[in-house]
């Protein structure tokens, strides 16, 4: 409330008790109960109506910051970043009042849960069964009233030392790391994972509690683990200020101050809202807060003043819209990013604030050659969720459309307002309907059948899974990627990317799939030496991939449609012994789709336990495996690490697993 206000209020209050002081003296004393009303309603008034902030420019001092912390009293909204409206952002509540109905279809969305204050309805992890322990350090959680707080390692120091990883002069510092209690204030996710922030001493800095609680799994991951990071790497601890407030909020400023690094960030709205989508409101709003242009518009309806709609804008502008959170990319540098934030509002053209980032690129290479490389297969496609502009870009039915009717867009699939919250994917296109809106000629079972050589209700026959297979990764699972592509033995053994056909059929060779391929679409494939010729391909990927690739494959193993076209019990020896995986996503993972058969399923299993009792894991399974008899197909023996018969050939399996790719995976941004 503004500082006039506030007189103004005062001097009509004083007015009103003047009269009523006057006429105490001629009525008596019952004017004067009427007069402490009026003083005690002056008194609640001017709690509510004064700023409930300090100025807004305030820089907070770090013993400022601390005494805000250890105060329970303190508001969680002066421990995080500050909401600010400016440049012409109104915040989604405005937006209610004319569109409750897509105001109600987004605030349903995982988009407007992706940024909460930790409050006492929306907080998913369960912190009566939270681990005490994370290596070295205990955590202890506790409640009181609406408020979580836990006892930690200082958050600043365990942020600077790498979780504590650091040597200082050659000596280690694990053990000199203070513990402290602080509230837990804000989270992100609330789909499939959830993270949780405390407060820094420093400015309005966030830093992640090391833990994320698995939402689907019902389970508690320490944050390395819960990501592709190689073993025994030092500890990556985020600071919510410096990236994730570029998707995960409206109109974020790290607003770093000064020399020393002070973050007094602010946000026009946690999560993505509606005018990250439609643009800054404030002229919008004012045009119809004019009652004759509200009903001029109502008379005569035509497009929406000073608004955007993605859904009427060309698919170039509306997939950029997209684009500015869906993609691999860093804000140019003369942006001054981490000082002024990212210019960037809907309808501007995205790369003149977004640097997109492609295998090879030089620039980004220079700024991070992990994150130019490892989120990319060699084909130069991406291979991190998340990224989806990335891949739809470079698919020919956006790059080479020449039909404004023709050309794909996020939105050809994606709806905010007529869609569910999971995949968001819009009325009627669960299904090849997506597709067949350009693609007619494939309309109806004849036509269907005779393009994809498997029947009407096979998953062979779902667009998707041939020209969007599972080659991303994120959230511990493969995801589709959004780059359109046909299948591809060449691509599979020159960049040791999976195709389609092989992600389906695990238990068939790249030779098999060559012939399918030539045989039914006359696409040819180079010549394929004798171990892809004898060996399925998915067995290949799982023993000799990188730590990325063996993730997607080991979650096909999982995928249902897959088993059931392959079998799964030729799968299980390749299951265990992958629990003893390097990488601690890779061997979770693992152990998710071992639990698909019916005999793994309570089989318990700590991801990161010690080597020894991952090994004790792998024996139980394969006794387990061992007292099953089974009925091998007679061409899979070969192609599998089983023998006729049905046992395990456990030299090959020891061969193909020595050559496993070990090269780091450093970042591998999800």
């Amino acid at each position: 409330m503004a500082t006039l206000e506030i007189i103004a209020f005062l001097v009509a209050l004083s007015v009103c008790a003047s009269i009523l002081v006057s006429r105490a003296r001629w009525i008596g004393g019952g004017a004067w109960g009427s007069v402490f009303l009026v003083m005690l309603a002056g008194v609640i008034g001017s709690v509510i109506l004064l700023p409930d902030n300090r100025d807004p420019d305030h820089v907070l001092s770090d013993n400022e910051k601390l005494q805000l912390i250890a105060n329970p009293s303190t508001p969680i909204k002066q421990l995080v970043p500050r909401q600010q409206l400016d440049n012409g952002y109104q915040s989604s509540d405005r937006c209610r009042n004319c569109h409750p109905a897509e105001h109600a279809s987004w605030h349903r969305s995982y988009h407007r849960t992706m940024t909460q204050l930790v409050g006492p309805d929306n907080v998913l992890g369960d912190f009566d069964t939270l681990p005490a322990r994370q290596g070295e350090f205990e955590f202890q959680f506790r409640r009181e009233g609406d408020r979580l707080l836990v006892r930690m390692p200082d958050p600043d120091v365990f942020l600077a030392t790498a979780g504590g990883e650091m040597e200082l002069g050659g000596q280690a510092i694990i053990d000199k790391i203070p513990m402290v209690e602080r509230p837990l204030v804000m989270m992100t996710g609330s789909h499939s994972f959830q993270g949780y922030w405390v407060p820094s001493s420093q400015g309005l800095k966030l830093i992640q509690l090391p833990w994320i609680y698995n939402i689907l799994d019902k389970r508690w991951m320490p944050s390395q683990d819960a990501f592709i990071r190689p073993p025994n790497s030092p500890k990556r601890i985020a600071v919510w200020n410096e990236n994730c407030i570029q998707c995960h909020a409206l109109g974020g400023n790290p607003n770093e101050i000064g020399d020393n690094g002070t973050l007094m960030t602010t946000v026009a709205e946690l999560g993505i809202s509606c005018e990250a989508c439609h643009g800054p409101a404030d002229k919008h709003i004012a045009y119809y807060q004019n009652p004759l242009n509200r009903y001029m518009h109502h008379l005569s309806p035509g497009e929406p003043q000073h608004i955007l709609n993605p859904a009427d804008l060309p698919a170039k502008v509306s997939t950029q819209i997209c684009g500015q959170c869906h993609s691999s990319f860093f804000p140019r540098p003369e942006l001054e990013y981490m000082r002024k934030g990212n210019p960037y509002r809907p309808g501007d053209e995205l790369e003149k604030t977004h640097h997109l980032i492609h295998y090879g690129d030089e620039e980004a290479r220079a700024e991070s050659k992990d994150i130019a490389d490892g989120g990319y297969w060699k084909d130069k496609s991406i291979r991190v969720g998340g990224r989806e502009y990335n891949g739809l870009i470079m698919s020919p039915c956006f790059k080479d459309a020449t039909d404004p009717a023709r050309h794909v867009s996020c939105l050809s699939c994606h709806s905010m307002h007529q869609s569910d919250p999971d995949d968001q994917l819009a009325r009627g296109m669960d299904g090849d309907q997506a597709c067949l809106q350009c693609h007619e000629k494939f309309r109806g079972d004849q036509a269907l059948v005779k393009h994809t050589h498997h029947s009407v209700s096979s998953s062979g026959s779902r667009c998707y899974n041939c020209h969007m297979p599972f080659t991303s990764y994120a959230l511990l699972k493969g995801i589709r990627s959004h780059q359109v592509t046909t299948p591809s033995v060449d691509v599979s053994v020159e960049f040791g990317k999976p195709n389609a056909c092989n992600q389906c059929h695990l238990d068939k060779t790249l030779d098999w799939t060559a012939g399918k391929l030539l045989e039914q679409h006359q696409i040819q494939s180079e010549p394929l030496s004798e171990e892809h010729r004898q060996t399925a391909a998915s067995l290949h990927w799982l023993t000799h991939g990188d730590a990325a690739l063996r993730a997607i494959t080991a979650w096909t193993y999982g995928w249902d449609a897959a088993r059931e076209i392959s079998g799964d019990d030729w799968m299980v020896p390749v299951l265990a012994y992958t629990l003893e995986d390097p990488y601690s996503t890779v061997r979770y993972i693992a152990h998710s789709s071992l639990r698909k058969g019916e005999p793994y399923k309570e089989i318990d299993y700590d991801f990161v336990s010690e080597p020894a009792e991952q090994k004790k894991i792998r024996e139980q399974v394969m006794r387990l495996w061992m007292m099953r008899g089974r009925e091998l197909t007679a061409s899979r023996d070969g192609r599998t690490v089983l023998i006729p018969g049905g046992q395990l050939d456990l030299d090959r399996l020891m061969q193909l697993l020595e050559k496993r790719d070990d090269t780091e995976q450093t970042w591998l941004p999800e």
